[in-house]
């Protein structure tokens, strides 16, 4: 009997057995019977239990319904398809029963409504004409797969006995669900953000606030120490002086005036790297003719390498133009070539130019010197980084010069850079945007 029910068979059925107990009678009905009628019976009740059957209307409502490959199982309220299932309401399970029992015959809107839903009801349905269901079904058909969307409808593709059929359902409600989870999780996730770096900000401001504390102090220490450092220099270089005019010249009167004036100069090299350090370095600028400016920085250089036995091959081009403190680069220039005429080899030749690039002005400056292995020429603008181990003092400087030239072309929007070469030679080259 069951086995009849579940193939779709929906003759109705009465049992006509000897076992007429309460449990057999139950187990028959739950099987798929449409009555039980055990022996001995009356003809007469045989005949009119018949007819009974006969007059209903629905006929039988089988355990399992189907069309096509489609199947509802009645007693799980399952709908089955191609090996997928899926359990339905209890208003989807009254429609595709519906449907099911009906498969050829057409509902209108308002019959639905009215069979499954009052009118006064919430419900809502999405009326779909027969003109739009046909170029659906022409669009799907088109699209060559079985199953995937549509605007708003999803729809499969079922094998029939009579040829293939399109199922559509409406998914508007569920996308615009989805839309709405998207946007709040958007939202959710940008408030999140926002709240971590605000909590980031305030915590990163805690915590490096001891560290620049530190450093403010230290600038301020360095600048204090320097100005305080000036008049006891003065004061020392001053009796040296009165020392030499009333005692005359002599060995230790001449080291103390050497050592305090070397002393004096790195204080003051100290305030300015301090003040720079603080505020920007170069605070008003003007248009100035650059070639002009590195001829009158080359002059007494060349003098200088003329006495030390070194000589400078300068080639600048003419009609170069720069926008910012023109003394403030002349310092920076005049420290490179006093630097290379310093440390250059005896009777060598240093080479200086300049040169117009796109935007920008190139300056190269080239000498050989001996330059210990393994030097990073980088590091020459490191503060009191001196290139000889011995850190000898015999040259005058004080390891600052080429960090102050450093710090001039990086305030004006340049780069500088130093680079080993071939036979002894290093090179440095400065670029300088031409605004």
């Amino acid at each position: 009997m069951r086995e009849l029910r579940r193939g779709g068979v929906t003759v109705p059925v009465l049992l006509l057995t000897a076992r007429g107990e309460l449990d057999d009678r139950v187990t028959g009905l739950e099987a798929g019977a449409d009555d039980y009628l055990p022996k001995p019976f009356a003809m007469a009740e045989l005949l009119a239990r018949v007819r009974a059957m006969l007059r209903r209307r629905e006929g039988y409502a089988g355990d399992v319904l189907g069309f096509g490959g489609l199947r509802l199982d009645c007693s799980s309220r399952e709908l089955s398809s191609g090996g997928a299932s899926v359990r339905v309401n209890n208003k989807e399970f009254q429609l595709m029963e519906c449907f099911l029992r009906h498969p050829r015959q057409i509902f209108s809107t308002e019959e639905l409504m009215s069979r499954f839903w009052s009118w006064d009801s919430d419900a809502e349905i999405a009326v779909v004409t027969g003109k739009d269901a046909e170029a659906l079904c022409r669009r799907a058909q088109a699209s060559g797969d079985d199953a995937g969307f549509i605007a708003q409808y999803r729809f499969r593709r079922f094998e029939g006995e009579n040829g293939g059929f399109f199922v559509f359902l409406d998914c508007d409600r569920q996308l615009r669900a989805a839309q709405s989870l998207r946007r709040v999780s958007l939202l959710v996730t940008l408030a999140a953000l926002c709240c971590t770096f605000a909590l980031v900000w305030l915590l990163s401001g805690a915590a490096i606030r001891p560290t620049w504390q530190a450093i403010e102090r230290q600038k301020r220490f360095v600048t204090d120490a320097s100005h305080e450092l000036k008049t006891p220099l003065t004061v020392i270089r001053s009796c040296a002086d009165l020392l030499c005019m009333e005692d005359g010249e002599n060995e230790w009167a001449r080291g103390i005036q050497r050592e305090s004036g070397r002393m004096s100069r790195l204080v003051s090299d100290f305030v300015l790297l301090s003040r720079w350090d603080e505020e920007p370095p170069i605070t008003e600028k003007q248009s100035f003719d650059l070639s002009r400016s590195l001829w009158d920085t080359l002059a007494p250089c060349q003098h200088l390498a003329e006495a030390e036995g070194r000589r400078i091959d300068a080639d600048v081009a003419e009609n170069l133009t720069l926008t910012g403190d023109e003394g403030a680069l002349q310092t920076a220039v005049a420290t490179l070539l006093e630097n290379a005429v310093k440390y250059s080899l005896p009777e060598s030749a240093i080479s200086f130019s300049a040169r117009r690039e796109k935007r920008h002005a190139a300056l190269r400056l080239a000498n050989r010197c001996d330059l210990p292995e393994g030097l990073d020429p980088n590091r020459l603008f490191d503060r009191f980084y001196r290139a000889d181990p011995s850190r000898s003092r015999d040259s005058g400087g004080n390891g600052v010069g080429l960090s102050i030239a450093k710090a001039i072309i990086e305030a004006h929007g340049g780069r500088i850079k130093a680079e080993r070469g071939k036979e002894q030679t290093i090179r440095f080259s400065i670029s300088l945007p031409m605004i």
